[in-house]
């Protein structure tokens, strides 16, 4: 079964900020991406990108009133894999693709040779995260078919230093995902943002839509 990760460099508390923001003016620009398009063909996400833009209700709300109705947790309902998607189109309209033109975020032999270096340097932060599942945000969520997982800002800066320390012993065949990775860390140094993947475990490969 082949895993790709899709990375984005985007800023964690932009896209929670899209949650329950009811803005109809990035609920139209979100849908008009190709991103977007191209994910709704195969699975249909307009609706769970509906529900949080529009019916969500944050936390720091509860209590608050809207007219003269007291304004309540509102959970959002679904399946997860289709508001991870959803997802996945918000975090590339607010931030930027960190997939090479390459595609070289492939679970594979190059991905357990960076990860052995960095391992073997003492790094505990590694390739890893991208394609463990964990919540990241208020939605049904589910492990399998679709992961989500980010770097935080420290991470990063910790990785990068790893990665520059093992630069030399790179191989050829590695070089392409080292070159990848390290320029997507060095974008969300440059923009003080995190690195947030989602990752697939099927065949349906996501990146090919893209290009």
């Amino acid at each position: 079964m082949e895993i790709v990760a899709v990375p984005f460099g985007v800023k964690l508390d932009k896209v929670k900020a899209v949650f329950g923001c009811r803005n109809p003016h990035l609920y139209d620009n979100i849908i008009q991406t190709k991103t977007f398009k191209d994910l709704n063909k195969e699975i249909r996400i307009e609706r769970e990108l509906h529900n949080i833009i529009f019916k969500y209700v944050p936390s720091e709300t509860y209590g608050k009133f809207l007219g003269f109705i007291p304004l309540r947790r509102r959970r959002l309902r679904g399946k997860w894999v289709k508001y991870g998607h959803a997802l996945l189109t918000i975090c590339d309209y607010l931030g930027k693709d960190l997939s090479s033109q390459e595609n070289v975020f492939y679970y594979g032999k190059e991905w357990w040779r960076l990860n052995t270096l960095l391992r073997e340097n003492g790094s505990n932060t590694d390739l890893s995260r991208m394609i463990s599942p964990v919540q990241l945000f208020d939605t049904p969520f589910e492990k399998g078919k679709i992961c989500n997982n980010y770097y935080s800002k420290t991470e990063i800066k910790e990785l990068m230093k790893n990665l520059e320390q093992i630069k030399d012993k790179v191989d050829e065949e590695t070089l392409s995902l080292y070159v990848a990775v390290m320029k997507g860390l060095d974008y969300c140094i440059m923009n003080n943002c995190e690195w947030i993947s989602f990752s697939y475990q099927t065949n349906m490969d996501i990146l090919k839509m893209k290009n």
